[in-house]
């Protein structure tokens, strides 16, 4: 049939209008035409003042369409082994665990298709929002652990501790360079401290070989009863190796006054006052 002009109102009735085509690239002049503008892509109209653009048809393509669910565990429908037909914009989502090409995805994960005719994983965008929960072999969501979670330390879960959190725990520990000062008793539980140097400052504490070395250059004796006095001296072996010893002696209750002399290295003699009378119980210390 030849093309026909209609010039006056076609009435339809309410009724439809059917295998139409949009006229392209007319000089409209009256409200109400419409048009596609092939040469800049845009379906315009006339407002009876003025062509108006309804829609820029290069914008239309690759916005979303929703196309449905996706099974990756069958690849229902077809989209990551022999796909055809995708467009940019088609977006699925997952409604079974599987495989998408080489990805791991999730019931309710999504993709998109970046491009038309998408072909790689490259080609799609996913978004995951069904995730597992990490594990050590696993990469997955985790919690962040509270101070008390930290301090506490039960927690089997996957947690993980932000660096704040973590120096303030660390804080409260004994520091392997000595940065941190104790700030209360340190109870051993029976166990030893091991591997310690000896002491060089008044505070420092005295390793039980320093101990020794000390105690060893000391001999305190048993009571010296009166018996043991020779005339007005006393002969005490202390067996210290020294020519220069020092001596105390100690007599409860009464005052004792004597002079030293060395006899030899391990050996010294007390000469008492020939006016006092012999002690009963004389005590006598001697150290290097």
């Amino acid at each position: 049939m030849a093309e026909q002009k209609i010039y006056v109102d076609l009435n339809l009735q309410n009724n439809s209008l059917k295998n139409t085509t949009v006229g392209a690239n007319s000089a409209m002049s009256g409200a109400g035409q419409f048009q596609y503008n092939t040469s800049n892509s845009r379906l315009e109209y006339h407002n009876g003042t003025a062509v108006k653009v309804v829609a820029n048809m290069d914008d239309v393509t690759g916005l979303l369409d929703f196309k449905g669910g996706y099974n990756a565990a069958t690849n229902t429908p077809n989209l990551d082994s022999s796909p055809t037909g995708v467009l940019k914009g088609d977006y699925y989502v997952v409604t079974a665990d599987g495989l998408f090409f080489t990805e791991q995805v999730k019931i309710g994960d999504s993709l998109f298709a970046r491009v038309d005719n998408a072909s790689t994983l490259a080609d799609w965008v996913i978004i995951q929002s069904n995730i597992d929960i990490a594990t050590t072999t696993t990469a997955g969501t985790m919690y962040i652990a509270t101070q008390a979670q930290v301090t506490t330390g039960t927690e089997t879960g996957a947690y993980a501790v932000n660096p704040a959190t973590l120096k303030t725990e660390l804080d409260k520990k004994v520091s392997r360079d000595g940065s941190l000062a104790m700030t209360g008793n340190l109870n051993l539980g029976t166990n030893k401290i091991t591997n310690v140097v000896d002491p060089t400052s008044a505070q420092d504490a005295a390793t039980k070989a320093y101990v020794d070395a000390q105690t060893a250059a000391i001999y305190f004796s048993n009571d010296y009863l009166a018996a043991a006095w020779s005339s007005n001296t006393l002969t005490v072996t202390h067996n210290l190796n020294t020519l220069s010893p020092k001596v105390a002696a100690y007599e409860s209750g009464e005052l004792v006054t004597f002079t030293v002399s060395v006899t030899n290295a391990n050996t010294v003699t007390l000469t008492k006052n020939a006016a006092n009378a012999a002690p009963t119980s004389l005590k006598v210390g001697v150290s290097k």
